[in-house]
């Protein structure tokens, strides 16, 4: 039988060795970047609802209808289509709810939704605003709620 000692100066055994230590590490870290990453998406979560119920005045009671209302949010990625949601939505107070979830979970439609904000702000006759949209600058669904509203 050998001794561990000789084992050890054997290059076989070391890269043995060498590779249990390795999967060893590689299951410590996964372990750790899959609590870090739940960490963060815990802390990502909190930060969201903490400014939903900022925008609210009070605390959120149906977390999962405004996480759906968010995530549906982020498909709609062209100002235009944001303009029809907007303009048409009638509760334009609703849309400070809406741009908290996009802000963290969809940034990079943020310039979009702004975009279109601004316009129905600014707007004296929101109808009118849709109406003057192009057709083809759409989604299917919005062009189905311009069809309602301007007769087209």
């Amino acid at each position: 039988m050998r001794s561990l000692t000789s084992l050890s100066s054997s290059p076989a055994a070391r890269l043995i060795v060498l590779a249990l230590a390795s999967v060893a590490l590689t299951a410590c870290s996964s372990a750790d970047a899959e609590q870090g990453t739940a960490e963060g998406a815990d802390q990502a979560e909190a930060a969201w609802l903490a400014d939903v119920e900022e925008v609210l005045g009070a605390e959120a009671t149906n977390v999962e209808a405004l996480r759906q209302q968010a995530a549906a949010s982020c498909a709609v990625t062209a100002a235009e289509d944001w303009t029809v949601e907007l303009a048409l939505s009638g509760a334009t107070s609703t849309s400070d709810v809406t741009r908290v979830g996009i802000e963290h979970l969809c940034p990079e439609v943020l310039p979009a939704f702004d975009k279109a904000r601004a316009a129905v702000d600014a707007a004296d006759d929101t109808n009118a605003l849709v109406c003057t949209l192009p057709a083809d600058a759409l989604s299917s669904d919005s062009q189905l709620k311009l069809k309602l509203v301007c007769a087209r």
